[in-house]
């Protein structure tokens, strides 16, 4: 019955055996050897491996790195950079600088779009300035970076003012009562408009009635306060 497997202590090799089961070591030197040398071919294999690789992987940097290859296009240009920082890694390089951006392109396409987004920054500057201009902003006062947030800052004050104009401004419902005996803009029901005023009180006496509509019977349907001129009748 043999024995469960154990290591060489010299050699790291397997021992199995039912006579010597306390052995560490193996009886004969030369089977040392033979594991050794095994285990020797075996790393210079995966060394002769590794040493392929990364000659395949050079090969592939130097063809992607040549003119006219790096600097077709962005693209090429990212893959480039990309086999460069694998090599660094292959390599054990520390001080791995990658391949900075051409002025130009050599795709026309690439240069085109180069083009419409240099424009399209252009227009967007121009209407920048043209915004802070017409807020009343000199451009020159605001920095480039703090453009955007200097015109939504205005015109945030702006469409807030605006907002409170125009709550100002609605038509409201009769059930919503204007302040006492203040002029309004009313809205009748005939489809006229009148400077009418809603009575509430006189002299502590509840009233409540509109005056101002050209008679009783005509009803207010609408009214709303007076910011701006009423239109004529």
């Amino acid at each position: 019955m043999m024995t469960d497997e154990m290591t060489c202590k010299i050699c790291g090799g397997e021992l199995a055996s039912n006579r010597h089961s306390t052995r560490d070591i193996h009886q004969s030197l030369g089977t040392c050897i033979k594991t050794l040398r095994t285990r020797a071919e075996a790393a210079e294999d995966e060394r002769d491996e590794l040493k392929n690789r990364i000659g395949g992987l050079d090969e592939q940097v130097k063809i992607q790195c040549s003119d006219g290859n790096w600097n077709y296009a962005p693209y090429m240009h990212g893959m480039a950079n990309g086999l460069l920082v694998a090599q660094a890694t292959m390599h054990d390089l520390h001080d791995f600088t990658g391949l900075s951006a051409p002025d130009k392109w050599l795709d026309s396409r690439e240069n085109a779009q180069t083009a419409r987004a240099e424009a399209a920054e252009d227009d967007l500057r121009e209407l920048r300035e043209n915004t802070l201009l017409a807020l009343g902003v000199k451009p020159a006062d605001v920095a480039d970076d703090m453009a955007d947030g200097s015109i939504r800052y205005i015109l945030g004050g702006l469409l807030g003012r605006l907002a409170e104009l125009e709550a100002d401004g609605r038509w409201r419902p009769v059930s919503e009562r204007p302040a006492n005996d203040a002029p309004v803009l009313a809205l009748l029901e005939s489809g006229e408009y009148k400077v009418a005023r809603y009575v509430d009180k006189v002299g502590g006496v509840t009233l409540r009635y509109w005056r101002g509509t050209g008679g009783s019977n005509r009803r207010v349907a609408q009214w709303r306060p007076i910011t701006e001129e009423a239109p004529a009748e």
